[in-house]
């Protein structure tokens, strides 16, 4: 009774937690739909040690070298139009797919998953993030 007495005397409020509540489930289901996951920087760390995750970095060469994470490959982004051998190995494996901000990576992500890879990972915020979080990065 005091729930509909509530509801009818903050339309507006229980309309913009509907919406909310909404916006929510619909950005989960469109993550899941995009077959990838994205990751916090711990969630990555994790992903990495864990399972095992090759960090593929689909960074311009320039931001690749002022700084990326220990172990990661530069790939950039051309290369997955057309997969060469090398890239098609990486399919098989676990990924973590990185940029300096985490929009090119998204993309990356989406072409890898489309050409085959079932475990692909991005990281949310990119290497900015990544070094924010005080997570170690090298240069080279």
């Amino acid at each position: 009774m005091q729930l509909v007495e509530f509801i009818a005397n903050n339309p507006l409020l229980v309309a913009g937690f509907v919406a909310v509540a909404l916006l929510l489930v619909w950005t989960e289901f469109a993550q899941r739909r995009q077959g990838f996951k994205i990751l916090s920087s711990s969630q990555a760390v994790a992903f990495i040690n864990r399972d095992g995750a090759s960090v593929v970095d689909v960074s311009a060469t320039a931001d690749f070298a002022r700084g990326h994470i220990v172990g990661a490959r530069n790939l950039p982004v051309s290369r997955l139009d057309e997969p060469d051998k090398d890239i098609r190995k990486l399919l098989d494996s676990p990924l973590l797919v990185v940029c300096k901000t985490g929009q090119a990576s998204a993309k990356a992500a989406a072409q890898l998953v489309k050409q085959g890879a079932k475990d692909v990972a991005t990281l949310k915020g990119g290497v900015g993030q990544w070094v924010a979080d005080q997570y170690p990065v090298t240069r080279g």
